[in-house]
């Protein structure tokens, strides 16, 4: 018989109870509770028919990485358990450079052993749990859930051709109620599984049916780094009519959550239950009407997303003969969580939780004889359009929406997708058809970048320049005014404002710093565009020079993705309060380094002359603020992708060239106007930044006649 069901609102079994003696994958859902007004009906008993076949499941695909000879991406292999999946694993992608590299492995069974102990420290229970992708938990039939996870007892899923399951649900007389269909099929050179499910009405009369199963589990945790645990519960949601009036429309940018927020909480000291979390529906998706289309786990560069079918029996129409995108299947969508293996702190064990999506269907009559399905897709791969868009039915489900490029928190804000998304296409441009180089396309972008800026440069440089020759020229006359009114602040600076005004200086030449401010999130959305851009993974820079030349012994700048190892230690350094920012360090990366003594020169260049006579105490300041810089920007970027160390590195030494020019430009061009003296030719028409320099002094010009204005008020009225 099937076991009771455990509470709904619970995601792990009460520790406190005896526990199963097999994995548990998942709970089971209530018992819909009997209506008031009927008389109690004893529940028909219903169990699974059992196999004694103990022959190992037979796997799809393939793991040769030669695409000549397999034609597919990916192995899965698959547990007893629900028929669900053992295993997934890439066939052309692995872990690390190197010969030994393992294939990287997107999904796989997680099993903690937990031990609970009394009060006196001794054994009190022991036992094992498991969590198994993509499961099949279990049906609802008329009211009566049936188990179809446990495999503890006998194997209950026969396999009638590999990928293929099936289960007969019996009742008490052992007649068939109900048959259910699992396949799993494979897609040539792509990275989809198309999972078609079904239930056959085998009981001669209609059945009312839930239908139960787990979604993705956690996808492997890339190396701690900046940004912390980058993983995220990823959804993509139809808008309501309003503003998506035919429905085809799937929003993902929306709704991005950290891996660590969906983890949430344990209820009790051991961490075995969690509390709840509902992915969907969501609080006002009701109110305005959005529609789930698919829901995924993602990790830095690979994603694993369960989404609607779009071909098949399982695809629906609307009425005007569109698509109908909606993932009918799932009426709620819950987090579930195997807890971590005990004796941890809270932080350890959320640090330690595996989680994964639990997906629970509406309520369906299935009539006698029908058939409903059930069948769902399923993304596996990399994170970048080169493997999304050549399906056609994943640009249909909105499953490109997995592609951004943003570290989420406060920083998302500034890292505009549309900035993004061109960059991304500008370097895949330059490589592509230009230099065929990741390396160089970076070092390229920044030549880019630099020119369609350097206007903006160039009057920001200039007017700093300027700003702070005229500054340094008063400096002089600024301290006497400071040392005869020290005593009457108000007057301090009412006598350097006019002394401002009769040298022809206004504060709002300092505006030179603003164009920085504006290109800040150009810079932002750089250092995020190449964190998360997947086709940097395992190259090797400069067409991998340097890895042909030493045979692959030495794996400097083998991957851009990763910090430079110019000298690996094959250890971790963790380093307090640093490696909570930067991660571990496990090699001497030299491009850092370079980086801060680029940085070092560039500070001559970009620095403008002191504005002021400036005490020893004040130099002495001003000196460590420097040399600060110059050590904590290397330090920041030490574990940083290199191909975003190389590219701050040419960035740096351009920015150095480029100074240098403007510097002498502005000293040639202020020679020649001296020359010319009052025939100096007019200035040409100033230009945005100019117009705006000049509102900012026109306002400033109005607020001083109206301080004057109040003044003789003022004075009016004492006399």
């Amino acid at each position: 018989a099937a076991p009771a069901p455990a509470p709904a609102a619970s995601n792990q079994p009460d520790p406190s109870k005896p526990a199963p003696s097999g994995p548990v994958v998942a709970p089971a859902p209530d018992q819909p509770a009997a209506q008031p007004a009927a008389p109690p009906v004893a529940k028909p008993t219903l169990v699974v028919r059992r196999s004694d076949d103990t022959t190992p499941y037979a796997p799809i695909g393939a793991l040769d990485p030669d695409t000549k000879v397999n034609p597919f991406t990916m192995q899965v292999n698959f547990s007893p358990s629900g028929a669900g999946i053992e295993s997934l694993q890439l066939a052309r992608h692995f872990q690390h450079i190197g010969a030994n590299a393992a294939h990287e492995v997107l999904q796989r069974v997680e099993s903690h052993e937990y031990v609970i102990r009394d009060a006196d420290g001794n054994v009190a229970r022991q036992f094992t749990r498991a969590m198994v992708p993509m499961a099949m938990l279990g049906v609802t039939i008329d009211g009566t859930y049936v188990d179809l996870s446990d495999a503890s007892s006998g194997r209950i899923w026969r396999q009638t051709a590999p990928g293929r399951f099936e289960v007969t649900i019996l009742d008490d007389a052992d007649r068939p109620v109900a048959r259910i269909s699992r396949a799993y099929e494979l897609k040539p050179g792509r990275y989809a599984i198309d999972l078609r499910q079904s239930f056959e009405n085998l009981s001669g009369r209609d059945l009312s049916v839930q239908w139960y199963q787990l979604g993705p589990g956690d996808l492997p945790a890339t190396k701690i780094t900046y940004g912390g645990d980058v993983r995220r519960l990823r959804l993509g949601v139809l808008e309501g009519p309003t503003s998506n009036p035919n429905g085809q429309v799937v929003t993902a940018d929306k709704h991005l959550i950290p891996h660590q927020s969906v983890v949430g909480s344990p209820t009790d000291a051991a961490g075995l239950n969690w509390t709840d979390y509902t992915v969907w529906p969501q609080a006002d998706a009701a109110a305005a009407q959005r529609r789930l289309v698919w829901a995924g786990l993602t990790n830095r560069y690979f994603a694993v997303a369960v989404h609607a079918p779009m071909s098949g029996p399982g695809a629906a129409k609307r009425p005007d003969g569109l698509p109908d995108k909606s993932f009918a299947l799932v009426q709620t969508l819950d987090r579930v969580v195997l807890a971590a293996k005990g004796g941890f702190t809270p932080a350890e064990q959320i640090a330690g939780a595996v989680i994964a999506l639990r997906l629970a269907s509406a309520p369906m009559t299935v009539p006698a004889g029908a058939t409903r399905d059930a069948s769902m897709g399923l993304y596996a791969g990399p994170i970048t359009h080169a493997a999304i868009d050549g399906d056609p039915e994943l640009v249909a489900a909105g499953i490109d929406g997995l592609v951004i490029y943003t570290y989420g928190g406060p920083c998302a804000f500034c890292t505009f997708q549309p900035i993004t998304h061109f960059l991304r296409w500008f370097l895949g441009f330059l490589h592509n058809f230009i230099v065929f180089d990741w390396a160089l396309a970076v070092m390229v972008l920044v030549v880019c970048v630099r020119t369609v800026l350097h206007p903006v440069t160039r009057w920001s440089q200039t007017n700093l320049q300027r700003f702070g020759k005229q500054m340094a020229a008063i400096a002089p006359k600024q301290q006497k005014i400071r040392e005869k009114f020290a005593d009457d602040p108000k007057r301090m600076r009412e006598e350097i404002a006019k002394l401002m005004r009769e040298e022809n200086i206004n504060y709002a030449g300092a505006l030179g710093c603003l164009p920085m401010f504006l290109q800040m999130p150009i810079w932002i959305a750089l250092y995020a565009m190449i964190s998360f851009t997947f086709e940097l993974r395992h190259e090797g820079a400069f067409f991998g020079l340097i890895q042909s030349l030493t045979g692959g012994k030495w794996i400097f700048l083998g991957d851009l993705a990763e910090p430079d190892n110019f000298i690996p230690l094959g250890v971790e350094i963790h380093i307090p309060l640093l490696s909570s920012l930067m991660g571990a360090i496990s090699a001497i990366n030299i491009i850092p380094l370079l980086l801060g003594v680029v940085f070092y020169i560039q500070q001559k260049y970009m620095s403008p002359p002191s504005s002021a006579t400036l005490t020893p105490e004040q130099e002495s300041q001003q000196k460590i603020m420097k040399v600060m810089m110059v050590v904590l920007f290397p330090v920041f970027m030490y574990n940083a992708p290199s191909a975003l160390s190389l590219y701050f590195v040419v960035n740096s030494t351009l920015g150095i060239l480029e100074s240098k020019w403007i510097r002498q430009r502005l000293e040639e061009e202020d020679k020649r106007l001296a020359a010319l003296g009052p025939k100096a030719k007019p200035p040409p028409k100033p230009g945005f930044w100019a117009r705006l320099q000049q509102q900012v002094e026109l306002r400033q010009k109005m607020l001083e006649e109206q301080r004057k204005q109040r003044e003789r008020e003022q004075r009016g009225r004492k006399r």
